[in-house]
């Protein structure tokens, strides 16, 4: 059960900073896109990530904050405490992480009364919460190397390739998560019920167009954030150390495994997507680009638990860890079908809701 529980905080933790981060940026840029036209899609993409992009934080913070609450009970290896509570790094981030929440949930009420809201608030969410993965990656990263690297080793012991190989690849996959959710945004039905006519055939044309470019402005976010990835990636592969490089590239672990697999997934997503890119009406290459993606990012998580355990083990003899196991990846699907369910009805509630709101 202990090893369940932490691999699961493992491979969604990253999740709770990705999509706030992700969305957020995206938030920001809509608005110069439509121009102030309120038929703009880029104007429907904005309000309906200003209803959502504070509650998928908190839900997820939510979700994370119960597994770590649990393992708290379960110390692994030396630094659990950080684990369990963050330290100065972990309160810093929770501070500018409820910042974010607290501006984006401004912006939402704004929103809900048809009004545009005061432009410095999206700017405040986006800074706090790319503040806050800023700070989740100085977290992880002092819980894995100890006081050679973060507060407790000062400025200047920080390992700067390490980590800003590691900011920029966390940065970029933010975007990609961000680009996920709105091509998902422009994929799913947003007319509630069947209607027949003239009227409603006319509105189901122009509602198409206006999914297309919204499809396409996703991708537009996920191909920044994943092309980037072939030299950001190798880069930090570079920087985590030859332990590292050695369990991924031998070929002999499930852990090798895996990382191969999502290399062979993010490459079989871009061609998807770069396809779908010109013939966004065809569902296939949209859908199959988004789930290559979203598999590879998934997996990415269990890359991540896989080298936490290979640098513990390599300045730590006597932690206990648990390694991977196929078991490990059946049920971290539970939860992800999960989240994605919840995902989906809470953007086909958006959608309807501003879909059926008259025209200003």
């Amino acid at each position: 059960m202990k090893d369940i529980l932490f691999l699961f905080f493992m491979v969604f933790d990253p999740w709770r900073v990705l999509v706030p981060a992700g969305l957020s940026v995206i938030l920001l840029v809509s608005p110069w896109l439509a121009k102030g036209n309120p038929k703009s899609p880029y104007t429907l993409v904005q309000r309906v990530l200003s209803q959502l992009t504070g509650k998928f934080a908190l839900y997820l913070f939510g979700f994370t904050g119960l597994l770590g609450f649990c393992l708290s009970w379960f110390p692994f290896f030396v630094n659990s405490s950080l684990l369990s509570d963050g330290g100065l790094l972990g309160w810093l981030e929770v501070m500018c992480y409820g910042g974010g929440v607290f501006c984006l949930w401004k912006v939402q009420q704004v929103t809900a009364l048809g009004e545009r809201p005061f432009q410095g608030w999206p700017w405040l969410g986006c800074i706090l919460f790319l503040g806050a993965l800023s700070l989740w990656i100085l977290k992880w990263d002092e819980v894995v190397y100890g006081g050679s690297a973060g507060i407790g080793g000062g400025v200047s012991s920080w390992d700067w390739p390490r980590l800003l190989s590691k900011g920029i690849h966390v940065l970029l996959s933010a975007l990609a998560v961000g680009g996920l959710v709105v091509i998902l945004l422009g994929a799913i039905s947003w007319t509630k019920g069947k209607k027949e006519g003239n009227e409603h055939l006319k509105r189901r044309q122009q509602e198409e167009e206006c999914r297309i470019q919204v499809v396409r402005f996703g991708m537009a976010w996920v191909l920044g954030g994943v092309v980037p990835q072939v030299v950001v990636g190798s880069w930090l592969m570079v920087a985590l150390g030859e332990d590292v490089r050695n369990h991924f590239l031998n070929g002999l672990t499930l852990g090798s495994f895996i990382f191969f697999s999502s290399l062979l997934l993010a490459l079989l997503g871009l061609v998807l997507i770069n396809a779908a890119f010109i013939a966004p009406q065809v569902k296939g290459l949209v859908w199959g680009g988004w789930t290559s993606i979203l598999c590879a990012i998934f997996l990415m998580g269990f890359i991540r638990y896989d080298t936490l355990g290979v640098a513990v083990a390599s300045w730590q003899t006597e932690g206990i860890w648990f390694p991977l196991s196929v078991w490990h990846l059946l049920l971290s699907v539970l939860p992800l079908v999960a989240l994605l369910a919840f995902l989906l009805k809470a953007l086909s509630s958006a959608l309807i809701f501003h879909g059926e709101k008259p025209t200003e």
